[in-house]
């Protein structure tokens, strides 16, 4: 009988092998082009000559952002093999790899890495003791002095920017209803993740020996300008992206 981590992951490639245009179209949604994306340049930095780990890379945003920062190679792993075949169809002749994988299986085989990305990736993690197991194995395939970035969303509770969150427990390590909608309301889709605080990502990663440190969101010129600085305060000061760099 399945355990409740292979259901979970089973489940959420189906729904990504099923919605890969809605979630895809989602990915590009003003809310990451205008706050995530330039975080996520920032703090990536330049990557020249670097050889980078994209863990849920889906149809490779993360990825081609990773090589326009300069990385050398890029590896994209996703459980959904629809994604990976989208992945591999819009950056055939690039120097990104993909595979359909899960990061909580062993991935020593694909060698050592500079920088390990997860991109609203490990909130499917369904037990304390997966994101542990998912953890190690970043720790396994960083170089030494290699670097983990990650972004969660660790909130049972969120409506704002375009995003719902709704967990009818409250509860750590129980599912939540995640609904995706740009400024204007129009809805991309629902999806369940697995919500953790942001105190658990932090105790896990230091269990395991990372130091963290947790990161600004950021706000590009182009949406102060389009929106107004009053319309982005309460993200601001709350932002649902949370991001961690680990090492």
């Amino acid at each position: 009988m399945p355990n409740r981590q292979d259901s979970m992951f089973a489940d959420t490639a189906a729904m990504y092998d099923a919605k890969a245009n809605e979630y895809a179209e989602a990915a590009r949604r003003e809310l990451r082009e205008l706050t995530l994306q330039p975080a996520l340049i920032k703090h990536l930095g330049n990557l020249s000559g670097k050889r980078v780990l994209d863990i849920g890379c889906a149809t490779g945003n993360s990825s081609r952002l990773a090589l326009s920062c300069g990385a050398q190679e890029v590896v994209g792993i996703d459980f959904s093999e629809k994604e990976i075949v989208t992945a591999r169809e819009i950056d055939k002749g690039r120097s990104i790899k993909y595979f359909v994988r899960n990061a909580a299986d062993d991935l020593s085989d694909l060698g050592k890495f500079d920088f390990v990305t997860a991109i609203l990736s490990v909130h499917y993690c369904t037990e304390r003791a997966m994101l542990e197991k998912m953890f190690r194995n970043v720790q396994k395939v960083r170089k030494p002095n290699g670097k983990f970035l990650a972004v969660v969303v660790p909130f049972s509770s969120y409506d704002g920017y375009g995003v719902k969150i709704s967990s009818p427990t409250g509860q750590e390590g129980e599912p939540s209803n995640v609904s995706l909608s740009d400024f204007q309301g129009k809805k991309f889709l629902d999806f369940d993740d697995i919500y953790w605080s942001e105190k658990t990502y932090q105790e896990v990663l230091k269990k395991i020996g990372f130091s963290v440190e947790w990161l600004p969101c950021i706000v590009s010129g182009e949406g102060i300008q389009k929106y107004g600085e009053g319309f982005w305060q309460k993200f601001l000061d709350d932002p649902i992206y949370k991001i961690f760099l680990a090492k």
